[in-house]
């Protein structure tokens, strides 16, 4: 799933493309399958949003976790005392396969969000994270950036 999964207008979560996006993990883990009796890793899939978005973070939590080959990765619930927010972000994204950033009106202007999307880019190049952006709809025209350059436009 190159090009990221749409809300609708209702800003559910469009649940075909998240299956598509599922689906194509599995994919590719049955070209690596050594034999059938193996069982994989979950793949892990680092969810980037601003607090007004929870909601929609939730629904695709919710989702992911439901998938016999991912696991959500949500920050703010692997919170450790001693550790500062910016250390977890960077160590959820590189233990991440799968990177997917909420783009909505409230959060494309958000700092944490353009910033992780930034560091993910990093590791995206590199081979060691894909960015699976899910874009509200309203927004595609506004976009600029890294994210700007994966969307395909109509």
């Amino acid at each position: 799933m190159k090009y990221g999964i749409p809300l609708d207008s209702e800003n559910k979560l469009i649940m075909n493309e998240l299956k598509e996006f599922e689906d194509s993990v599995w994919d590719r883990l049955q070209k690596v399958k050594p034999c059938r009796w193996v069982k994989f890793p979950n793949r892990n899939v680092f969810i980037s949003f601003c607090n007004e978005d929870r909601s929609k973070m939730k629904v695709l939590k919710n989702e992911i976790n439901k998938s016999e080959l991912l696991t959500s990765v949500i920050v703010e619930d692997k919170r450790e005392g001693a550790k500062s927010l910016s250390e977890l972000v960077i160590k959820g994204i590189i233990e991440s396969e799968f990177f997917i950033p909420i783009l909505t009106e409230k959060s494309i202007s958000n700092q944490w969000v353009n910033q992780e999307i930034g560091f993910c880019k990093y590791h995206e190049i590199e081979g060691k994270t894909e960015i699976v952006p899910i874009v509200e709809n309203t927004i595609i025209e506004k976009l600029k950036g890294f994210i700007h350059d994966q969307i395909q436009h109509p």
